[in-house]
């Protein structure tokens, strides 16, 4: 069961750092997304963390995270550490201890009766399979994987020591015996790529295979502009990534993976905030924008303060 949780958990991270791919990158930092982030306010451009205070004055938090095990990303700054510990429950974007994370690696499977090799033409296939091999993976469970794993996995760099950021902010409240809750289920933020025609997975393939090899150098770029605090920079990154994918995906993932989920995890984190003492982390983008986590949660009457540090 460890295993098979430490696969799901991989995966769950191979999907948000594929979305991370899409919305932060120079070139295309593929997956789970935006074109229109003119930013609510100039404060937002160097603000992770937010105070967030309801009309009857109870007090929450919004944290902007970044999925990476990046040590420099991982570890919390004291401001972070001091709302979560302060808070009676924390919202992540998926419960990392839901059963649902161990059946993870099962999504990425095809069906009985299919294989990769069916369902690429020969030269795209081999290229797959020489990267998959690269990183370690045999041809039987590359054979077996659906067209858009496939992408996800050479889209990111291979894990370093798994503790990403998302799972050290669950690790730090269970071991403080707060209560942990997901505003999503990984079915949700499956549901795009379990959407995708084989064409648009053959063109997600193709273009992960084209910059198969530019992860460090583009992950690098995301993580400055993360450690800066400079979600205008984010955006920017995003803008171009979203230039690159094919007519009409672009558009699709910007509702799915952004405008879909921002409008859906602040209606589900809305409850807590009124109740106040929840520490609510999302991935950085969420934040921005004026359909952001911050424009939406301020038009629905909460006062937010960003907390520099």
């Amino acid at each position: 069961m460890r295993t098979a949780y430490r696969m799901g958990m991989g995966m769950r991270n191979q999907i948000q750092n594929f979305s991370s791919r899409l919305r932060l990158r120079a070139a295309w930092l593929a997956g789970l997304c935006l074109v229109q982030l003119a930013l609510a306010a100039p404060a937002s451009a160097e603000a992770l963390l937010w105070r967030v205070e309801g009309e009857g004055g109870a007090v929450s938090h919004l944290f902007g995270t970044m999925h990476s095990d990046d040590p420099r990303v991982a570890r919390l700054p004291a401001p972070v550490v001091d709302a979560l510990a302060g808070s009676r429950l924390v919202l992540l974007e998926l419960d990392l201890g839901a059963p649902e994370v161990a059946l993870a690696p099962l999504a990425m499977i095809l069906p009985p009766g299919q294989s990769l090799p069916r369902l690429l033409d020969e030269g795209l296939y081999r290229r797959a399979l020489a990267a998959m091999q690269a990183r370690g993976y045999p041809t039987e469970a590359v054979d077996r994987m659906r067209p858009w794993a496939v992408a996800i996995t050479l889209a990111v760099p291979p894990p370093r020591s798994g503790q990403f950021l998302d799972l050290v902010l669950y690790q730090q409240a269970t071991g403080r015996g707060i209560a942990v809750r997901g505003l999503e289920t990984l079915s949700e933020q499956l549901a795009i790529f379990d959407r995708l025609s084989l064409d648009e997975q053959r063109a997600l393939l193709r273009l992960s295979l084209d910059e198969y090899g530019q992860e460090a150098e583009a992950f690098e770029a995301m993580h400055r502009a993360y450690l800066a605090r400079d979600l205008e920079v984010l955006a920017n990154l995003s803008r171009e990534a979203f230039a690159q994918l094919p007519p009409g995906l672009g558009a699709r993932f910007e509702d799915a993976l952004l405008t879909q989920r921002n409008r859906r995890m602040a209606e589900r984190a809305e409850p807590a905030l009124r109740a106040g003492g929840a520490f609510v982390a999302v991935g950085a983008l969420h934040l921005a924008g004026e359909d952001g986590l911050v424009a939406r949660l301020k038009a629905r009457g909460y006062r937010l303060t960003p907390i520099h540090y």
